[in-house]
């Protein structure tokens, strides 16, 4: 979602007035279209993230320490990192590489191995998921989740619940 918002953008500014339609990868797309649509990219991104905060909240209760909610807030041990489609999968695409590299390599010698890989790949699943959705948090919103001021936290959750209501009332 977040290279085709990008692209879309890209082909929005790049496109001439003049022209009804831009062809991308033999695709034709009206140019109104475009940044219209890349909106609704940018609201499918801010309610996965939204999605993601608060699930990493869930289980949080509601008369926390603060230093509990930074600790539940900062991921553990993990870069973010581009994600990649693996069999249904987004994992990180520098683990996967390590993985194909290790198999060109013949690092992995059996099935057991490979399996035990992608077993600590979809082990590591929700850790991995929330680095790189706080590093969205932090880049994309302009706010420092690290700094755990309940206004920055009110504000995520603010914009992230009304791009659900926005996009429940186009359905």
């Amino acid at each position: 979602m977040l290279k085709g918002r990008d692209r879309l953008h890209a082909l929005s500014e790049e496109a001439s007035r003049e022209r009804e339609l831009v062809i991308y990868e033999g695709i034709h797309i009206r140019r109104l279209m475009m940044k219209s649509t890349a909106r609704y990219y940018e609201m499918g991104i801010k309610v996965f993230l939204g999605d993601c905060l608060l699930e990493r909240l869930e289980g949080l209760k509601t008369e926390v320490a603060r230093e509990d909610a930074k600790a539940a807030l900062r991921p553990i041990d993990t870069e973010p990192s581009d994600r990649v489609d693996l069999f249904g999968m987004l994992a990180p695409e520098r683990r996967v590489a390590k993985l194909v590299q290790d198999l060109i390599n013949e690092t992995i010698g059996s099935l057991e191995s490979l399996n035990n890989r992608f077993k600590a790949l979809h082990d590591s699943y929700e850790e991995e998921e929330w680095a790189w959705c706080l590093s969205l948090i932090e880049s994309r919103m302009g706010i420092d989740l690290g700094d755990m001021k309940s206004e920055s936290l009110a504000s995520v959750v603010e914009v992230c619940a009304s791009r659900v209501l926005e996009w429940l009332e186009r359905l």
